[in-house]
């Protein structure tokens, strides 16, 4: 398969100060709770194929309220200190009608999955400073998936945290040093 002309040849690692890692989910059926990762890394090695990982720190999620936090590090939703990373491993990819479909296996909890990315690549900004690759990546997951299911109801029925989440990744890749 042919690589996209966007992406340079070497190994490229994750800038921390530019790059987002965001989810959303549903809150009592109608707002988003946004939440975002600060500590993570990752690299990815582009050659004849594309080979990408990633960690990230469950205990470094913030949603903008530090109970809500200090809840989802608890036993009851990540078990932050049995499982204090999430992992992900580029698996492949193929083309797609705006990018490129990224798929990899996420890990949670313990618990692995095959995960697509719908990725975008902004090859007219990939060029500054020495090289450097923008990255748009969105994907939709179950939750329940990866063993986080605590869930609340509310008074009409519904749960207080729907199953679906949001991701939206906005990543720098720059050249390993």
């Amino acid at each position: 398969m042919t690589l996209p002309e966007s992406l340079p040849a070497g190994v490229w690692e994750v800038d921390p100060k530019n790059t987002e890692l965001c989810f959303s989910v549903k809150h009592m059926m109608v707002s988003r709770v946004k939440g975002r990762f600060s500590q993570f890394e990752g690299s990815v090695e582009v050659d004849n194929s594309i080979n990408g990982q990633a960690t990230i720190k469950v205990d470094s999620i913030d949603t903008g309220d530090k109970v809500r936090d200090s809840h989802l590090t608890s036993n009851e939703v990540f078990s932050c200190s049995k499982f204090p990373e999430i992992h992900f491993q580029m698996t492949g990819f193929r083309p797609s009608q705006v990018g490129l479909v990224v798929t990899g296996d996420l890990t949670v909890k313990g618990i692995t999955s095959p995960i697509e990315l719908d990725v975008t690549t902004i090859p007219e900004l990939d060029k500054f400073d020495g090289g450097l690759i923008r990255i748009l990546a969105t994907s939709k997951l179950s939750r329940k998936t990866f063993g986080l299911t605590w869930n609340a109801l509310i008074e009409m029925g519904s749960a207080v945290v729907s199953d679906t989440v949001t991701l939206e990744l906005a990543i720098e890749l720059v050249p390993k040093n």
